[in-house]
């Protein structure tokens, strides 16, 4: 199993729709300062409730906003993973995070 494909959408730098790919195996995220490495981390960190104390809290710092400006311009933000190779029971393990609840059969 890996995470396949992240999207990111309204999520401190990522005002427009960001998608990116990734490969089973080792992945590297190269970019100038303030492209929004750190933030690709902190989505996944935010989606998987990872830090110290196990628990993450949403801050008026993950809402999209100008750097100039200190007024948020998102009011909502959106973070989707796509999983690659699940096999046996790794998909009930993903499933409190997933949108099965919103499929209609």
């Amino acid at each position: 199993m890996y995470i396949k494909k992240l999207s990111i959408n309204g999520y401190r730098c990522f005002s427009e729709l960001f998608k990116i790919n990734l490969r089973e195996g080792l992945n590297v995220i190269v970019g100038e300062n303030g492209a929004g490495k750190t933030a690709i981390i902190n989505s996944f960190r935010q989606l998987f409730i990872d830090t110290e104390s196990g628990s993450y809290n949403v801050s008026s710092d993950d809402f999209n906003k100008p750097f100039k400006e200190k007024s948020i311009v998102s009011n909502s933000f959106k973070i989707k993973v796509e999983f690659g190779n699940l096999s046996g029971a790794e998909p009930i393990a993903f499933l409190q995070w997933s949108d099965a609840a919103n499929i209609s059969g």
